[in-house]
Protein backbone atom coordinates (compact mmCIF):
# COMPACT_ATOMS: atom_id res chain seq x y z
CA UNK A 1 0.00 0.00 0.00
CA UNK A 2 2.75 2.34 0.45
CA UNK A 3 4.63 1.78 -2.84
CA UNK A 4 1.03 3.59 -4.22
CA UNK A 5 1.06 6.03 -1.32
CA UNK A 6 4.53 7.30 -1.45
CA UNK A 7 4.46 9.03 -5.30
CA UNK A 8 1.24 10.90 -4.74
CA UNK A 9 3.03 12.19 -1.56
CA UNK A 10 5.85 13.26 -3.23
CA UNK A 11 3.97 15.07 -5.85
CA UNK A 12 1.84 16.43 -3.37
CA UNK A 13 4.92 17.81 -1.33
CA UNK A 14 6.48 19.29 -4.57
CA UNK A 15 2.73 21.09 -4.81
CA UNK A 16 3.16 22.80 -1.67
CA UNK A 17 5.88 23.77 -2.31
CA UNK A 18 5.57 25.51 -5.93
CA UNK A 19 2.19 27.04 -3.95
CA UNK A 20 4.66 28.91 -1.45
CA UNK A 21 3.05 26.69 1.21
CA UNK A 22 6.36 24.57 2.46
CA UNK A 23 6.05 24.61 5.95
CA UNK A 24 7.27 21.33 7.78
CA UNK A 25 4.39 18.85 8.12
CA UNK A 26 4.17 15.39 9.46
CA UNK A 27 3.02 12.03 7.49
CA UNK A 28 -0.44 12.26 9.43
CA UNK A 29 -0.78 15.70 8.01
CA UNK A 30 0.06 14.71 4.63
CA UNK A 31 -2.01 11.54 4.68
CA UNK A 32 -4.91 13.79 5.97
CA UNK A 33 -4.55 16.50 3.20
CA UNK A 34 -4.73 13.86 0.45
CA UNK A 35 -6.86 12.05 2.00
CA UNK A 36 -5.81 8.82 2.40
CA UNK A 37 -6.91 7.30 4.65
CA UNK A 38 -6.71 3.20 4.17
CA UNK A 39 -3.27 2.56 4.83
CA UNK A 40 -2.62 0.25 7.78
CA UNK A 41 0.02 0.49 10.65
CA UNK A 42 3.24 -0.67 9.01
CA UNK A 43 2.49 1.01 5.77
CA UNK A 44 2.39 3.96 7.65
CA UNK A 45 5.64 3.11 9.71
CA UNK A 46 7.49 2.36 6.19
CA UNK A 47 7.13 5.73 5.18
CA UNK A 48 8.04 7.62 8.29
CA UNK A 49 10.79 5.50 8.91
CA UNK A 50 12.21 4.53 5.56
CA UNK A 51 10.88 5.79 2.57
CA UNK A 52 10.43 10.03 3.15
CA UNK A 53 13.27 10.61 5.57
CA UNK A 54 15.64 9.05 3.11
CA UNK A 55 14.25 10.81 0.46
CA UNK A 56 16.45 13.41 -1.80
CA UNK A 57 13.31 15.73 -2.28
CA UNK A 58 12.73 15.97 0.80
CA UNK A 59 14.18 17.53 3.91
CA UNK A 60 13.22 15.94 7.37
CA UNK A 61 13.03 17.84 10.67
CA UNK A 62 11.86 16.75 14.43
CA UNK A 63 9.43 18.92 15.95
CA UNK A 64 8.45 17.78 19.69
CA UNK A 65 9.64 14.10 18.62
CA UNK A 66 7.70 14.44 15.63
CA UNK A 67 8.83 13.77 12.21
CA UNK A 68 8.45 16.53 9.34
CA UNK A 69 8.71 17.08 5.87
CA UNK A 70 9.51 20.11 3.79
CA UNK A 71 10.09 19.68 -0.18
CA UNK A 72 13.74 19.81 -0.91
CA UNK A 73 14.46 21.57 -4.69
CA UNK A 74 17.38 21.02 -6.54
CA UNK A 75 18.56 24.70 -6.63
CA UNK A 76 18.12 27.22 -4.41
CA UNK A 77 16.26 29.78 -6.52
CA UNK A 78 13.96 32.16 -5.16
CA UNK A 79 13.36 34.72 -7.71
CA UNK A 80 14.89 35.79 -11.11
CA UNK A 81 18.46 37.07 -10.17
CA UNK A 82 19.32 33.91 -8.32
CA UNK A 83 18.48 32.08 -11.08
CA UNK A 84 20.93 34.35 -13.36
CA UNK A 85 23.79 33.75 -10.99
CA UNK A 86 22.91 30.32 -10.89
CA UNK A 87 23.14 29.77 -14.60
CA UNK A 88 26.39 32.16 -14.48
CA UNK A 89 28.01 29.98 -12.30
CA UNK A 90 27.08 26.68 -13.79
CA UNK A 91 28.92 27.86 -17.31
CA UNK A 92 31.55 29.20 -15.52
CA UNK A 93 32.46 26.05 -13.90
CA UNK A 94 31.83 24.26 -17.89
CA UNK A 95 28.86 22.28 -16.21
CA UNK A 96 26.56 24.15 -19.09
CA UNK A 97 23.02 25.23 -18.72
CA UNK A 98 20.12 24.27 -16.40
CA UNK A 99 17.19 22.01 -17.11
CA UNK A 100 14.16 24.13 -17.38
CA UNK A 101 12.19 21.18 -15.18
CA UNK A 102 14.81 21.39 -12.61
CA UNK A 103 14.29 25.20 -12.43
CA UNK A 104 10.34 25.20 -12.35
CA UNK A 105 10.58 22.19 -9.59
CA UNK A 106 13.10 25.04 -7.88
CA UNK A 107 11.06 27.72 -8.00
CA UNK A 108 7.15 28.69 -6.84
CA UNK A 109 5.07 29.01 -9.71
CA UNK A 110 4.43 32.58 -9.41
CA UNK A 111 8.71 33.57 -9.49
CA UNK A 112 8.69 30.55 -12.38
CA UNK A 113 5.77 32.25 -14.37
CA UNK A 114 7.90 35.94 -13.87
CA UNK A 115 11.02 34.44 -15.44
CA UNK A 116 9.26 32.98 -18.52
CA UNK A 117 7.02 36.55 -18.91
CA UNK A 118 10.83 38.20 -19.28
CA UNK A 119 12.41 35.70 -21.94
CA UNK A 120 12.95 37.30 -25.21
CA UNK A 121 16.04 38.42 -27.70
CA UNK A 122 17.24 40.26 -25.24
CA UNK A 123 16.47 38.45 -22.07
CA UNK A 124 19.35 37.72 -19.98
CA UNK A 125 18.09 34.17 -20.03
CA UNK A 126 17.34 32.25 -23.30
CA UNK A 127 16.04 28.54 -23.46
CA UNK A 128 17.85 26.34 -25.89
CA UNK A 129 16.89 22.81 -26.83
CA UNK A 130 19.01 19.86 -25.14
CA UNK A 131 19.07 16.23 -25.10
CA UNK A 132 16.72 14.02 -25.48
CA UNK A 133 13.87 17.24 -26.47
CA UNK A 134 14.55 18.58 -22.98
CA UNK A 135 14.70 22.56 -23.00
CA UNK A 136 17.74 24.17 -21.11
CA UNK A 137 18.32 27.20 -19.97
CA UNK A 138 21.55 29.52 -20.34
CA UNK A 139 22.82 32.63 -19.51
CA UNK A 140 22.51 35.20 -22.72
CA UNK A 141 25.55 37.55 -21.81
CA UNK A 142 24.07 40.71 -24.47
CA UNK A 143 26.41 42.69 -23.46
CA UNK A 144 29.88 40.68 -25.03
CA UNK A 145 27.86 40.19 -28.09
CA UNK A 146 27.87 44.05 -28.47
CA UNK A 147 31.39 44.22 -27.96
CA UNK A 148 32.26 41.20 -30.03
CA UNK A 149 33.77 42.53 -33.28
CA UNK A 150 34.68 40.87 -36.46
CA UNK A 151 37.36 41.67 -38.88
CA UNK A 152 35.91 43.03 -42.00
CA UNK A 153 37.68 40.81 -44.23
CA UNK A 154 36.80 37.74 -43.17
CA UNK A 155 33.53 38.69 -42.81
CA UNK A 156 34.14 39.40 -46.98
CA UNK A 157 35.40 36.15 -47.01
CA UNK A 158 32.30 34.10 -45.22
CA UNK A 159 29.82 35.62 -46.87
CA UNK A 160 31.41 34.95 -50.35
CA UNK A 161 32.76 31.74 -49.87
CA UNK A 162 29.52 28.79 -49.90
CA UNK A 163 31.13 26.17 -47.01
CA UNK A 164 28.45 23.35 -47.43
CA UNK A 165 30.04 19.94 -48.52
CA UNK A 166 33.20 20.88 -47.44
CA UNK A 167 34.84 19.16 -43.31
CA UNK A 168 36.87 21.22 -41.42
CA UNK A 169 40.08 20.25 -42.97
CA UNK A 170 39.41 21.64 -46.22
CA UNK A 171 37.86 25.14 -44.78
CA UNK A 172 41.16 25.49 -43.05
CA UNK A 173 43.23 24.72 -46.17
CA UNK A 174 41.25 27.70 -47.72
CA UNK A 175 41.95 29.88 -44.61
CA UNK A 176 45.77 28.99 -44.57
CA UNK A 177 45.55 29.93 -48.60
CA UNK A 178 44.48 33.33 -47.70
CA UNK A 179 46.42 33.85 -44.87
CA UNK A 180 44.53 33.45 -42.28
CA UNK A 181 45.42 31.32 -39.38
CA UNK A 182 42.50 28.78 -37.85
CA UNK A 183 41.38 29.50 -34.30
CA UNK A 184 42.44 25.71 -33.68
CA UNK A 185 46.10 26.59 -34.67
CA UNK A 186 45.97 29.57 -32.39
CA UNK A 187 44.25 27.61 -28.87
CA UNK A 188 47.27 24.88 -29.81
CA UNK A 189 49.99 27.40 -29.74
CA UNK A 190 48.66 28.89 -26.79
CA UNK A 191 48.13 25.28 -24.86
CA UNK A 192 51.33 24.46 -25.61
CA UNK A 193 52.96 27.99 -24.73
CA UNK A 194 51.28 27.16 -20.97
CA UNK A 195 52.31 24.07 -20.20
CA UNK A 196 56.10 24.51 -21.45
CA UNK A 197 55.76 22.07 -24.11
CA UNK A 198 57.80 22.70 -27.12
CA UNK A 199 56.29 23.30 -30.23
CA UNK A 200 56.99 20.68 -32.88
CA UNK A 201 58.47 22.47 -36.16
CA UNK A 202 55.53 24.10 -38.34
CA UNK A 203 55.06 22.04 -41.57
CA UNK A 204 53.26 24.12 -43.11
CA UNK A 205 55.47 25.76 -45.83
CA UNK A 206 55.69 22.06 -47.39
CA UNK A 207 51.90 21.92 -46.96
CA UNK A 208 50.81 24.78 -48.61
CA UNK A 209 53.04 23.68 -51.56
CA UNK A 210 51.41 20.71 -51.95
CA UNK A 211 48.15 22.02 -51.29
CA UNK A 212 48.45 24.07 -54.04
CA UNK A 213 49.78 21.33 -56.56
CA UNK A 214 46.20 19.59 -56.76
CA UNK A 215 43.87 22.29 -55.30
CA UNK A 216 43.67 24.55 -56.97
CA UNK A 217 40.71 23.69 -59.27
CA UNK A 218 38.91 23.42 -55.45
CA UNK A 219 39.63 27.08 -54.33
CA UNK A 220 38.21 28.35 -57.77
CA UNK A 221 35.27 26.52 -57.55
CA UNK A 222 34.47 28.04 -53.61
CA UNK A 223 36.55 31.14 -54.20
CA UNK A 224 34.82 34.14 -56.72
CA UNK A 225 37.78 36.02 -57.26
CA UNK A 226 39.99 33.05 -58.80
CA UNK A 227 36.88 31.41 -60.13
CA UNK A 228 36.86 34.93 -62.12
CA UNK A 229 40.60 35.07 -63.11
CA UNK A 230 40.44 31.70 -64.60
CA UNK A 231 37.75 32.33 -67.08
Amino acid sequence: MEQKAFPKIIMHMKQRFQRNENYPISLEEILDELQIIDLNTKSRMNLDTQMLCNNPKLETITEEGVRKYTFKPKFPIKNRKDLINLIKDHQIKGLGGLLVDDVQESMTTEEFERVNKKLGENSDIVVMPGKAKKKVFFYNDTKSAENLQLDEEIVKYWRDVAVDGLDEKKIDEYLENKGITSMKDGLEGKNQALIGGKKKPSQRGRQSKKHNDHLGSLLTEYDPALKKSSI
